[in-house]
């Protein structure tokens, strides 16, 4: 499949986007974008249409929806931008061989409130990969898709 297909069947991506402070043995980046949907539904674009399902709070930085906003085969309509509500954030120090990390601070901001709301228009998608989140949030998402044909899970840490 090319990366121009957009005849392809919409996949949609949901779980967590974040703000991350991210150290490396070479350097360091702060408040990068950051979470397993941002960097999966990225990915996946050049492959086919992506519909995008997460929640960020106000305080998610513009400069970031432009990022996820330049991916053209991503639709970005179920982005829920809470007004009141603070990013997910995330800081971690990775070691030498950069297969250790060590998590340095987590701030659940919007993961600790309601998971999204799927958008109707989105409720059709035959393919759904359910991006690292916890795994009752995935489990009750996956309702939102009653014709899915294939369901992908990344895993977490509890």
């Amino acid at each position: 499949m090319s990366a121009n297909n957009t005849a392809a069947s919409p996949l949609v991506v949901t779980g967590t986007i974040g703000i991350d402070t991210v150290y490396t043995p070479s350097g360091h980046a702060e408040s990068t974008l950051g979470g397993s949907c941002t960097y999966f539904a990225a990915a996946a674009s050049f492959f086919g249409p992506v519909r995008l399902v997460a929640a960020v709070g106000d305080d998610f930085p513009e400069e970031h929806c432009r990022t996820i906003r330049h991916f053209a085969n991503i639709d970005a309509g179920g982005l829920e931008v809470r007004p009141g509500s603070k990013t997910f954030r995330w800081g971690g120090k990775y070691h030498d061989n950069m297969d250790r990390r060590d998590t340095l601070f987590t701030e659940l901001g919007v993961l600790a409130e309601a998971p999204p709301k799927v958008p109707e228009r989105f409720r059709d998608s035959r393919h759904v990969f359910l991006a690292n989140t916890h795994p009752e949030v995935q489990i009750g998402l996956l309702d939102a898709f009653p014709n899915r044909a294939l369901a992908v899970a990344d895993t977490m840490d509890l």
